[in-house]
C-alpha cells in the first residue's frame, strides 16, 4: 500500500491539495494537527505550540491510525506532520510494513501565505500570522523544510 506525507507551512494548501487529489474511497486522511488535538486536547493555535515534548506520542498515534486503514486496505496520506523526528518515526514503521512511502513538500511564497492566512479566519487561529509561523518554526517546521528540500526523493511542489 502507498503512504504519502504532505508537508509545508500554514496555509501552505496541504488540505486542498489532499482533498483533490486522493479521493477518500481509496485513501484514509490522517491530519496531524487533528491527532495533536486528540492526544492534548489543546484546541488553539497558540495552544499547539506546546505540544513539542509529545513528539514521539504523535508518532505513534500516526502510524496506528495508518496500521488500521491499511488493515481496510486503504492507502495512506498524512497532512500536516512539522517536525522530522515524527516524519522519520512515521516513514521508518511504515516503511517495515512494506509500504511505498512518498514525502511531499508544498512551496508557497511567504506573501501568498499571509493572503490566505488573512483570508481563511480559521476559529483555531488566535494567533497574527508571524506568531503562527514562528511557533511551527519552534516546533521544527524550519528544520523539516531544508531536511526534505535537501532529499532528492522529496516532491517539491509549487504551490502559489
Amino acid at each position: 500500500m502507498d503512504v504519502v506525507v504532505v508537508c509545508g507551512y500554514p496555509c501552505s494548501g496541504k488540505g486542498t491539495f489532499v482533498a483533490e487529489r486522493f479521493p477518500n474511497s481509496n485513501w484514509e486522511q490522517i491530519t496531524t494537527s487533528d491527532v495533536v488535538r486528540d492526544i492534548s486536547g489543546m484546541m488553539q493555535r497558540s495552544n499547539l505550540g506546546t505540544t513539542g515534548h509529545l513528539d514521539q506520542v504523535i508518532a505513534e498515534e500516526i502510524v496506528n491510525r495508518s496500521h488500521e486503514a491499511l488493515l481496510r486496505k486503504k492507502s495512506v496520506v498524512i497532512e500536516g506532520i512539522r517536525q522530522y523526528s515524527i516524519l522519520e518515526s512515521v516513514r521508518d514503521s511504515m516503511a517495515t510494513e512494506g509500504c511505498k512511502i512518498t514525502v511531499i513538500w508544498l512551496s508557497v511564497s511567504t506573501k501568498e501565505l499571509r493572503r490566505r492566512f488573512e483570508l481563511r479566519g480559521d476559529k483555531k487561529d488566535d494567533l497574527t500570522f508571524e506568531e503562527a509561523i514562528d511557533s511551527d518554526c519552534k516546533l521544527g517546521l524550519t528544520e523539516l523544510e531544508y531536511r526534505l528540500k535537501s532529499d532528492p526523493t522529496t516532491t517539491i511542489i509549487e504551490n502559489e
